[in-house]
């Protein structure tokens, strides 16, 4: 299913049948030309580096990368931060030069995005978790909304919630933003919620490795309250993530 058209149906309030189950183990390690991977990205506007870590969940990388690639924002680099030693996504990296795989041990998700924003040439970043999907035009409206406005942008997002007897349902958060001067205060009270997959940054308004690799948890909730302090956020209404627990 295209990606355009499975975002237009969770807009009618349809799950579609895709997103209602995990993924399956992948039996044949996929390829560069199997995932459809374009040869090269296009080389206009600013860079943009995609930051996907992964640990254990390969299997959800498949349709992340088809929603990156088919980004209408086309000037990207990806950078893999595999901490389960998985040779399919280092084969990728060696077919494709605009992915870059980085094996590293198992440090923890916040050690491997700062890994990952350390080693990324691009001016812009995009986080990007592998069980979550990206709206087709997501990078380039937050892309023209950050250069206009401010150093950090958010969108709403549509969560799914998967039950077992019952019909999946949709919510959708951070549809609104009152006041982008008082975004860190509503995001230290949960007023407001963004996923690191909703974020595009601005690099060099990013502190030397933003997670907190100390803490357990709530090291995206610590970033954003910092982010948000520092410089009001830009934010877009419509859904342009999916995310849930698949």
């Amino acid at each position: 299913m295209k990606w355009a058209k499975m975002f237009g149906l969770i807009e009618q309030g349809t799950v579609p049948e895709s997103l209602q189950s995990t993924p399956e183990p992948l039996n044949d390690p996929p390829t560069a030309d199997s995932l459809e991977l374009p040869e090269y990205m296009a080389e206009y506007g600013p860079l943009i580096s995609v930051v996907i870590p992964t640990y254990g969940d390969d299997h959800f990388l498949p349709d992340a990368l088809s929603t990156v690639v088919n980004q209408t924002y086309r000037n990207l680099e990806v950078l893999i931060v595999d901490a389960s030693n998985v040779s399919w996504l280092e084969n990728l990296a060696e077919d494709r030069d605009w992915i870059r795989y980085l094996g590293r041990q198992p440090n923890g998700i916040s050690h491997a995005r700062n890994e990952a924003i350390e080693q990324a040439r691009g001016e812009y970043i995009a986080l990007l978790d592998a069980d979550d999907l990206w709206h087709p035009t997501k990078l380039d409206r937050q892309l023209a909304a950050i250069r206009e406005e401010s150093s950090v942008c958010y969108s709403a997002i549509s969560e799914l919630e998967l039950r077992t007897n019952d019909p999946p349902t949709i919510s959708i958060k951070d549809r609104h933003l009152e006041d982008p001067t008082r975004a860190w205060i509503d995001r230290v009270h949960n007023r407001i919620y963004a996923m690191p997959s909703t974020l595009l940054l601005r690099r060099e308004r990013i502190p030397p490795r933003p997670f907190a690799e100390e803490m357990e948890m709530l090291e995206d909730f610590v970033l954003d309250v910092e982010l948000f302090y520092a410089d009001p956020p830009t934010h877009i209404e419509e859904q342009l993530l999916t995310s849930s627990p698949r």
